[in-house]
């Protein structure tokens, strides 16, 4: 009589195959996105490996060997050594405004003596054209 679907239809479905794939001891996967230039990203998978703590009365358990063994090359020959160009060196960073957080007492000491010495320099010179310009 009507026509939404339920949930106690009765037809079987089959899950489409999956790899299957041993999991592991002590890594997590995960995906991210790596991003390329002109605009391109990429899908990678990430396998990240669980850190183990031990106390420091505890005495140390022995890991296991790997599975994975890569064999060594056999006989490669050396490829030829290409030297890069000189790369011109990056611009220097853009300073902010904000110096004063940065410095310590002594420095900042420093900077306000030179400061205070700059304006008494400022107020002589001042001083001094005005006696100038009325001779």
């Amino acid at each position: 009589m009507s026509d939404t679907k339920s949930g106690d239809d009765k037809t079987l479905s089959v899950t489409p195959k999956k790899t299957l794939t041993l999991k592991r001891p002590g890594l997590e996967q995960g995906t991210v996105r790596q991003n390329f230039s002109h605009g391109r990203t990429k899908s990678v998978v990430v396998e990240t490996k669980k850190r183990k703590f031990s106390l420091p009365g505890d005495k140390a358990e022995p890991v296991a060997p790997s599975v994975f063994t890569p064999k060594p090359a056999a006989a490669a020959a050396p490829s030829p050594v290409v030297q890069e160009a000189p790369k011109a060196p990056p611009p220097p960073p853009e300073r902010s405004g904000m110096v004063l957080n940065e410095l310590s007492r002594g420095e900042m000491e420093a900077r306000r003596r030179a400061l205070e010495g700059s304006k008494a320099r400022e107020v002589e010179d001042r001083q001094r054209a005005q006696e100038e310009s009325k001779r």
